[in-house]
Formats: structure tokens, C-alpha cells, sequence
């Protein structure tokens, strides 16, 4: 990823489908606003974030549509966003060159964040600009 200039790299498994992030669990919003991530499977790490927020979504009465997803896909996306221990709730606004949607964080991205943030109750107001961007 770093030698490609970018920040992380989604991994493609023998389907032809995105399975995961280098050390993420990979969301993609729909241009309709349907959220997608993979499955639970022996092809990606059953993230404890995931789970948190897929949780969460589903406590505020909101569909998450577990199925695989090729990368043409993830590039037509209105929103994407990884989620991990580490990076918790990570905005997506680009893959391999391609912008999506406006190029910034959309909508439900940055939903997702405030959802998750509140539920662990974490003060991000002095945190990385790109969480608040």
C-alpha cells in the first residue's frame, strides 16, 4: 500500500471478491444506502469492531447486508469504510484512483461514526483531523 502512495490496501480473495483490509473489516454503502460487508467465513477476520457496530446498526433498527462484493463494486460505491481495533471506524474515499462519491467522508460514514463513538463512549474531539473531517 505505502509503495502505491496510499494509506491501506483491501484484499481480493480467490473469488474475485474483497475479502478484508490489510488489518480491517471492509463496508461499502450502496448508491441506495444499503450497507454491505463480507460475511463471517474462514476468508476474513471476524473483527470485534465488526461486530461492535454491526450491533449497534442493528439496535438502531438499520440493515446491514452481509454478502461478498467485487472491488467494481466497492468502486461504484456512494461510501465506503473499514472498521478495526485500531482504526475503529476509518472513512474510505478513494480506491485505486477512483473517488467516491464526493471524495469525502459521506454521510453514513461519518453516521457510523458518531454511532460507534458514542457507544464506546469516546472523546474525539482532540483526535486526528481525519476523524472530525
Amino acid at each position: 500500500a505505502k509503495a502505491r502512495g496510499v494509506d491501506d490496501a483491501w484484499l481480493v480473495g480467490p473469488d474475485g471478491h474483497i475479502t478484508e483490509g490489510a488489518s480491517s473489516n471492509a463496508w461499502i454503502v450502496t448508491k441506495d444506502g444499503e450497507i454491505i460487508t463480507r460475511a463471517i467465513s474462514n476468508m476474513i477476520l471476524a473483527g470485534i469492531t465488526r461486530h461492535a457496530l454491526f450491533d449497534s446498526l442493528g439496535q438502531q433498527g438499520r440493515k446491514i447486508t452481509e454478502r461478498s462484493f467485487t472491488l467494481d463494486e466497492a468502486k461504484a460505491a456512494a461510501e465506503a469504510f473499514t472498521t478495526s481495533a485500531t482504526g475503529l471506524v476509518t472513512p474510505v474515499v478513494e480506491i485505486d484512483g477512483v473517488k467516491l462519491g464526493s471524495g469525502a467522508p459521506g454521510p453514513i460514514t461519518r453516521g457510523v461514526q458518531k454511532l460507534y463513538y458514542t457507544a464506546i463512549g469516546a472523546d474525539v474531539s482532540k483526535a486526528a483531523p481525519w476523524v472530525n473531517a
